[in-house]
């Protein structure tokens, strides 16, 4: 239930914060074209008085649901960490079992030259008498 609700929360500041870039990029356009001095029949001063007020109502609405946010990682958050952690042990006891594996390899290669060198001489022997 917990991650419905944060994901309801996270929905909610994603469209408060279409709203706030859609009022942003509003004010700046009005702004601009009536700075060009092309003569507006309303009053300007009353108007970025007013774009004032959305921008802060938007910008405190949006506050009020970063604050509902829950204050930890949601639980797949934490699971992620776990099987890295977990991914990470296992990956350093495979290396040191292939160590290990490559060690015992090395030992039976040399066992074998040993060997093989003792049949050769054996068959040496042999082939001499």
């Amino acid at each position: 239930m917990a991650t419905v609700v944060s994901a309801d929360l996270v929905t909610l500041l994603q469209l408060r914060l279409v709203r706030l870039s859609e009022l942003l990029y509003a004010t700046v356009g009005e702004l601009q074209r009536d700075a060009a001095g092309q003569g507006t029949n309303y009053d300007a001063g009353g108007r970025a008085q007013g774009f004032a007020t959305e921008l802060s109502d938007c910008v405190v609405g949006l506050q009020e649901l970063v604050h509902k946010l829950p204050p930890q990682p949601p639980q797949p958050l934490l699971m992620i960490k776990q099987l890295q952690q977990q991914s990470s042990n296992l990956s350093q006891q495979l290396q040191q079992e292939q160590q290990q594996a490559e060690l015992k390899l090395q030992q039976a290669q040399e066992l074998h030259a040993v060997l093989a060198g003792a049949m050769l001489a054996h068959s040496a022997t042999l082939a001499a008498s």
